[in-house]
């Protein structure tokens, strides 16, 4: 038995650990650069009109991690999926909310829409497990394992 308890690092690395070790199937992907946390739609009223639309930030920081995914992508991998993240954050964005990073995430890379290239991934509905952890470092970025167990 432990004298002391295991620090946050140490039981984050036991448990992705265990994920990958019953894994039939494990992708990893670096995903470099600021993570950006999911932003509310925005609504515009116009002529008696009303339409929501995705603010440039979020879409372009999708476009930026679909990208990046789809370049490391070795197979297309079937689900149901088990999702590992680790949101590496600058000082400055530590107050990224870990739900919202994670969603816009999912937002880029699980889809049941059609696109060119298609989506990594299929449906979001498909991930069984989630385990994310928001971190503060000197190199942004996320680190994705995608694993099929």
């Amino acid at each position: 038995m432990r004298e002391e308890p295991l620090n946050t690092v140490e039981i984050e690395d036991v448990v992705i650990n265990l994920l990958i070790k019953y894994a039939t199937d494990v992708q990893f992907f670096w995903i470099p650069g600021e993570p950006v946390p999911n932003e509310r739609p925005r609504v515009v009223s116009r002529g008696g009109k009303s339409w929501a639309f995705t603010p440039k930030a979020t879409m372009a920081a999708r476009q930026r991690m679909f990208n990046s995914v789809v370049s490391q992508q070795r197979s297309k991998m079937e689900p149901p999926y088990t999702v590992a993240i680790k949101f590496i954050l600058s000082p400055e964005q530590k107050d990224a909310d870990l739900d919202n990073l994670c969603k816009n995430l999912m937002d880029a890379l699980f889809s049941n829409k059609k696109s060119i290239p298609p989506m990594p991934f299929k449906d979001d509905k498909n991930i069984q497990n989630l385990l994310c952890f928001k971190r503060i470092g000197d190199k942004p970025g996320i680190k994705l394992l995608v694993m099929k167990i």
